[in-house]
């Protein structure tokens, strides 16, 4: 996972990105030294929970993205003022 942290670093406004690098990392990982029906339910354990974390950042992604549409812009400077 720590690999995805890169791919978030560079390109937070691509979340496919992000999800194609978390799967990915998913299904590059090596099986333990287990039977492989073990190892099978775990990987299937892990990617059940990473599609709800997912869900959730593009949830997250969406809705800040929202937010920086619908935030007016600044284009006025800030008027000086005298302490007194």
């Amino acid at each position: 996972m720590m690999g995805t942290e890169l791919v978030a670093g560079r390109h937070r406004d691509d979340i496919d990105l992000f999800e194609q690098a978390v799967r990915g990392k998913l299904a590059s990982t090596p099986t333990p030294a287990c039977s492989l029906e073990v190892a099978e339910a775990g990987l299937q354990l892990a990617g059940r929970c990473i599609e709800q974390a997912l869900a959730q950042v593009r949830a997250q992604a969406l809705s800040k993205a929202e937010a920086d549409e619908q935030e007016p812009t600044m284009t006025a400077r800030p008027t000086k003022t005298k302490l007194h």
